[in-house]
């Protein structure tokens, strides 16, 4: 089993540049498109070398050439081409996180992010109930969208990157924890929202939003880190029948992870469990080493670089979402050659040991 260290150096490099024609969907999250190569980079050690100190400040720039800034609010856009729309231009929750993990790994001070407009905008994304909207809507100044437990996580990492101390106003973080727990389904898994379907990712999203806020107690988690390991799919002799029956069966996603019962092996499903885990100290109760198979032999693009979100041979192509997830999985893991991960903040090592260099400074 070998990593690809050169090709995914050069695909993030190509993410970096000019995405590829089938990916101009994606031209308004232009901010994740950087998060993720940048911090697919620096897992590979390469941020540094790949790019010259003026290249990194230019980089920089134009993070903060997506600020939005009103008088009472600020925040950051997915991409330029919502500037100046008025209505359609309100900072995105997102976006913001994006950037701001960007920022940290590029290795600025944050000294630029407007702290505390940031902080009353995510004060006032978050619902009733303790979830968060991705916006506010900027006719009403009333939280605007759809009930997503990905901006649960969002806002609380927002809040601890910026170093909030809950000066003046904060989040309530007793409402956000009540609302992770209330979307936890029956077998464990959380869900997008209360009594919706268990998934892997969204179980990331609320584990970390307890973890970010200092809130994650592991004996509290026992059905639900039973429920992230049968996610790792297994077809053997045992279960022979299981392979034949199900249409969604496949033999070659041995090792791999699915999302949700009865669902394909993916590449982010691999990280959002395996990630799960190693935030409640239990990344090794599946099986290491056929994770890494499936990853580095059956969805690693030995040919472009990067990782494809599957192993379907009509997934032909590898995206910066898959690519990075699936080498922050294999840092998880212990694979050697990368630069460990923060399971936090999800930015490496590095990075986050001088962005806490930078916050000690600042106490």
């Amino acid at each position: 089993m070998s990593l690809h260290t050169k090709k995914h150096i050069a695909y993030f490099k190509r993410c970096l540049g000019v995405l590829p024609t089938s990916f101009e969907s994606e031209d308004s999250n232009k901010l994740a498109v950087l998060y993720f190569s940048l911090t697919g980079l620096d897992l590979l050690g390469a941020l540094q070398s790949s790019f010259s100190e003026k290249d990194r400040a230019d980089f920089i720039r134009w993070i903060y050439a997506h600020a939005v800034e009103t008088d009472k609010y600020y925040g950051f856009r997915g991409s330029m081409v919502y500037k100046d729309t008025g209505v359609y231009d309100p900072p995105n929750l997102g976006a913001t996180c994006f950037a701001l993990q960007s920022l940290i790994t590029l290795g600025d001070s944050l000294d630029g992010v407007r702290k505390k407009k940031l902080m009353r905008y995510v004060v006032d994304c978050q619902r009733k109930d303790g979830s968060f909207a991705p916006i506010l809507d900027l006719v009403t100044g009333l939280p605007f969208g759809e009930e997503d437990s990905r901006y649960c996580m969002i806002a609380a990492t927002i809040r601890k990157v910026v170093n909030w101390q809950g000066t003046e106003y904060d989040i309530d973080i007793d409402r956000l924890c009540e609302y992770v727990r209330s979307i936890k389904a029956f077998d464990g898994g959380l869900s997008m929202g209360r009594m919706c379907e268990s998934h892997a990712g969204l179980t990331f999203c609320g584990l970390d939003s307890l973890k970010l806020v200092a809130r994650l107690d592991r004996r509290d988690w026992k059905d639900t880190i039973d429920f992230l390991v049968h996610r790792q799919v297994s077809y053997n002799k045992y279960n022979q029948r299981e392979l034949e029956e199900n249409p969604y069966g496949d033999a070659e996603d041995n090792g791999g992870f699915n999302g949700r019962l009865n669902k394909y092996a993916d590449t982010c499903y691999v990280f959002w469990t395996i990630n799960s885990l190693a935030l409640l100290d239990e990344e090794r109760l599946i099986g290491v080493n056929e994770a890494k198979d499936f990853l580095l032999t059956q969805t690693q693009n030995e040919m472009m670089g990067g990782f494809n979100k599957t192993n379907d041979s009509d997934d032909n192509y590898p995206d910066p979402l898959h690519s990075f997830l699936g080498l922050a999985t294999l840092s998880i893991l212990g694979f050697d050659g990368l630069d460990g991960l923060n399971s936090e903040l999800v930015i490496t090592e590095r990075a986050y040991k001088k962005w806490a260099e930078i916050r000690s400074d600042k106490e």
